[in-house]
């Protein structure tokens, strides 16, 4: 069975708590705040990495530019979307979380706390 995560779903985006540092490798820390504007990109990234690294990207998307496209798309439109009060740091937290969602499980869920439920606002 191929594994299938809710965060593929545009509604059940998943973040985090704030980071500290600009992300850049020279200063130590980690990436902080995302603007709007680079999340649909790097959540893309992120999700896409980790169909490739549970060895699964090829059964679901034909091309690893099919899979970052797809959800580059979905995410522009989901955080443009006018009920969107999107939080820079909720959504850096929802991208580094998709890297700990384990490989082995099908069916993922956030947790109801998980901050990419609240990423865009109650």
């Amino acid at each position: 069975m191929i594994p299938t995560i809710a965060l593929l779903v545009p509604a059940l985006l998943a973040c985090g708590s704030p980071s500290a540092g600009t992300g850049d490798p020279g200063d130590g820390g980690v990436a902080g705040p995302l603007p709007a504007d680079d999340f649909a990109a790097e959540y893309a990234q992120a999700v896409c990495s980790w169909y490739e690294d549970c060895g699964v990207l090829v059964e679901v998307y034909e091309t690893w530019e099919d899979c970052l496209r797809h959800y580059e798309d979905a995410m522009n439109t989901y955080v443009d979307q006018a009920a969107c009060d999107y939080d820079p740091a909720l959504g850096r937290a929802c991208v580094d979380e998709i890297a700990t969602i384990p490989c082995d499980k099908t069916g993922y869920h956030w947790s109801d706390d998980s901050p990419c439920l609240s990423m865009c606002g109650e």
